[in-house]
């Protein structure tokens, strides 16, 4: 039997008289709202901003960066050095001279022969005379050419080792006007010509 659980009043009375059943629903009940209210209240907390957390980089070993020195000052050495030029050296502008004039001339057995060993590497006697006749026909006589840009080089390695000159113009053709480059080479303290090169809207 439920004997219950008086309460009094303040003289001494049975006020009421709760069951113990009651009494733990009521206890059940209570334990439930608190583990409610402790849940929502640990959901705010989680809403609530965070400072952000500063992460240290660990520092960096001074021998990581050696080898990327190294790496840089082989390569440097491997491709040689480039040093820009406002003007040309006479013995370069004077070859440049004769080969324009060849070109001019449609002596182009002469500027094969003459040329650098590069030179014939990249064409026969046969490709070199139709390229420059291919030129002729579409650029027209050749009427003057504007330094643009001189490069001296002096390279350890590849196909231009040693010292080589990369000379640009802007040239002016009877058809138009175009970028004209010449690549010249030193063998035996002469300067001979290795590559040309025009780029010209007047060629498509």
């Amino acid at each position: 039997m439920d004997r219950g659980v008086g309460i009094r009043d303040e003289g001494g009375r049975i006020k009421a008289l709760v069951g113990t059943g009651a009494v733990w629903n009521w206890a059940r009940f209570s334990l439930r709202n608190f583990a409610t209210y402790f849940a929502n209240f640990a959901v705010l907390l989680a809403r609530l901003p965070q400072r952000p957390q500063r992460v240290r980089k660990a520092p960096q070993s001074k021998l990581h960066r050696y080898p990327v020195v190294l790496i840089v000052a082989v390569l440097s050495f491997a491709c040689g050095s480039n040093v820009e030029r406002r003007s040309v050296p006479p013995e370069v502008e004077s070859t440049i001279s004769s080969v324009g004039d060849d070109i001019a001339g449609e002596r182009y057995e002469k500027i094969y022969n003459e040329a650098s060993e590069l030179w014939r590497q990249d064409a026969t006697l046969e490709q070199s005379v139709s390229t420059f006749k291919t030129l002729r026909s579409k650029l027209g006589v050749f009427e003057n050419r504007v330094l643009q840009s001189a490069t001296e080089q002096e390279n350890s390695g590849g196909p231009l080792k040693g010292r080589a000159y990369i000379i640009t113009y802007r040239a002016r053709f009877q058809n138009g006007e175009g970028m004209e480059t010449f690549t010249l080479v030193e063998r035996d303290r002469q300067w001979l010509l290795a590559r040309y090169f025009v780029n010209s809207t007047a060629l498509k």
